[in-house]
């Protein structure tokens, strides 16, 4: 009898273990809802509209919207006041009204015409004398860094302030016979020549690159001298053609009958018309009838 030999078993450790019996398949659950129970309706997916550049038909409208918003506000105020116009000057940049020849009575256009020209002279003056004190900067004059500054200021501040103090004054004045501009004028104006006087000696750091500068830079530099000449004779001609403007102005208003007493009784009614003289006056009602009750 043939003895075959025992059977052996052989383990593979790298193989998987065996997979796990599937699990029992079931039904497909279904729900049942009622319309009361039922889930809203969910508005179908739309696309983003795409932006609208600016430069079409609606940004045009709304433009056009604004502008005549604008126009309709300038027509209100028109009525409101009766004497408003849009600003139409400097040119380049509008910021007052500003129309000799259609604002300004006839018979007194010569005198604001007279008068422009001296703000004109004085806004040239200006430029000047910052200039020659520039060059008095660069040559290393005495107190020529104050002067310099003080000159840059007198550019900056003296070209607006002149028009609206002085030139502006005499332009309504003239425009509305109003006394109380005339005194305006006459006390700006005369403020102003001063300093021009004060700048046309030339005393060091006070701004004015006048006869004291040019005197003593004909010895050091013959072009910072001729600099400081200019403006020396700008000044001075300033105050012989502001002189004269004076003279010109207080005839005029003389013509007109006006007087510092109107001049004082416009002030007097300006001040209680505006808002400051209106609190003020209710303030004092109060005060005295606060005192008689008790």
């Amino acid at each position: 009898m043939t003895m075959y030999p025992a059977a052996t078993t052989h383990t593979y450790p790298n193989l998987p273990p065996p997979m796990p019996p599937p699990l029992p398949t079931r039904a497909p659950r279904t729900y049942h809802f009622t319309p009361a129970d039922a889930p809203p309706q969910l508005p179908p997916r739309t696309r983003m509209p795409t932006p609208t550049p600016i430069h079409t038909h609606a940004h045009a409208r709304v433009h056009v919207h604004g502008h005549a918003r604008y126009n309709y506000q300038v027509a209100q105020r028109e009525r409101e006041t009766g004497d408003y116009h849009p600003p139409n000057w400097p040119s380049f940049r509008p910021l007052v009204y500003h129309d000799i020849e259609n604002d300004i009575p006839k018979n007194g256009q010569w005198l604001v015409k007279r008068v422009y020209t001296a703000w004109w002279l004085a806004a040239i003056t200006f430029i000047i004398n910052f200039i020659a004190a520039f060059a008095l900067l660069i040559k290393k004059a005495d107190g020529a860094g104050a002067t310099f500054g003080m000159s840059l200021l007198l550019l900056v501040l003296g070209v607006p302030f002149s028009f609206v103090f002085w030139y502006r004054a005499l332009y309504d004045g003239v425009k509305r016979d109003s006394s109380i501009k005339f005194m305006f004028f006459f006390f700006n104006y005369a403020v102003h020549l001063a300093a021009m006087g004060i700048f046309a000696i030339g005393i060091t750091g006070w701004g004015g690159a006048g006869v004291i500068y040019t005197l003593s830079m004909f010895s050091t530099d013959m072009g910072a001298a001729v600099l400081c000449l200019i403006a020396s004779c700008c000044f001075i001609f300033q105050i012989i053609y502001g002189l004269w403007q004076v003279k010109a102005v207080h005839g005029y208003w003389r013509s007109k009958g006006l007087t510092t007493e109107q001049a004082r009784d416009q002030a007097i009614h300006t001040v209680a018309s505006s808002r400051v003289g209106q609190e003020v006056g209710r303030a004092a009602v109060k005060q005295a009838v606060a005192s008689n009750t008790r």
